[in-house]
């Protein structure tokens, strides 16, 4: 066994790359954190070092699409960050456990031919996509946001997203104000989105930035169905948390079957859609984008927290928000 920087390294081991690339992250992450707390004699980190070294995890992240598995294999941005994270909270001796009791992964390799001929983005407005059954983007991931909703609170309304030029003077009923570029409108349902940062985002990152603010928005009117009471960064987490159980939700394992596959609500026509290789990744450069400059500003949660969030979200579902923030 050797330790090379925060990285331990078997070697003649038959564990697979992932693994020890996995605890490798997370003994950073616990280095991290203790120079964060005021526990190291000799550094000091502030929010602005996390929130960078957050950023130069998507930047090192196994190419979407690639086996984590393979020999070198790192992980998807979701995978190292959540290493990470977990180093960061918990300390170097959870980090010694990862080789037996390692992390879920999620999902990194294409399953269907036409996800992969796009890289996994689906089309904005099908401008670029002469398939006679195109769908943009923005119009079946609010369809499907209507359907899970509707599934898990055994009713819901539908919501109506609108794209606007400018968010400047907006007038609607009840609204509530989710990022720059979001507004919902509660007595109307619907959401009012600023189409041009929408679309430079989605050029940008890919086409989860749209699911990760229509995420939130139908997330913040389930939470006012359920009559939540929560405010501030408590509520904004939640809403972080709700979304990542979507994707969860329609995440599909290898056989290309997510949790909502199938006919569930007895309507006679397949439930759902399925998410890409590459969504959580686009999902933390968002979370990245909106949150708190710092842990203390308490407003939407830090990138940090607004992450971490989601991570309940997708891994452990809506139950898991629940228990995390809700209670």
């Amino acid at each position: 066994i050797c330790l090379v920087g925060s990285e331990m390294c078997i070697r003649d081991s038959r564990l697979a790359t992932i693994l020890t690339e996995q605890q490798a992250d997370c003994f950073a992450g616990a280095w991290t954190g203790q120079a964060y707390r005021g526990e190291s004699e000799l550094l000091r980190l502030g929010d602005a070092d996390v929130r960078a070294g957050l950023i130069a995890m998507l930047s090192v992240r196994d190419p979407v699409g690639t086996n984590q598995f393979v020999p070198g294999g790192h992980g998807a941005a979701f995978d190292r960050i959540g290493a990470f994270q977990v180093g960061f909270v918990e300390g170097p001796a959870r980090c010694a456990e990862l080789l037996d009791d390692p992390l879920t992964l999620v999902p990194n390799e294409f399953i269907f031919q036409s996800d992969l001929a796009r890289g996994g983005d689906a089309s904005y407005d099908c401008s670029d996509d002469p398939r006679p059954d195109c769908r943009p983007a923005p119009e079946f991931l609010a369809d499907d946001l209507d359907h899970f909703w509707d599934v898990e609170l055994g009713g819901f309304d539908p919501v109506t997203a609108v794209p606007v030029d400018s968010l400047e003077g907006l007038v609607c009923a009840e609204p509530t104000v989710l990022a720059d570029a979001v507004v919902t409108c509660a007595g109307e349902r619907s959401i009012r989105y600023h189409e041009p940062t929408v679309r430079e985002l989605y050029a940008e990152f890919g086409d989860f930035t749209i699911g990760y603010y229509y995420g939130v928005a139908w997330a913040e009117f389930a939470q006012q169905a359920l009559g939540s009471e929560l405010a501030g960064e408590q509520r904004a987490l939640l809403n972080d948390c709700y979304a990542g159980a979507w994707v969860r939700d329609i995440t599909p394992d290898a056989n290309g079957n997510t949790p909502r596959s199938g006919d569930r609500d007895g309507d006679g026509t397949p439930d759902g859609i399925s998410s890409s290789p590459g969504d959580l990744d686009e999902a933390i450069r968002m979370a990245i984008l909106e949150g708190d400059d710092g842990a203390n500003i308490d407003q939407v949660g830090s990138a940090f927290e607004k992450i971490a969030a989601i991570r309940v979200g997708a891994i452990g579902g809506l139950t898991a928000c629940e228990d995390a923030f809700a209670r």
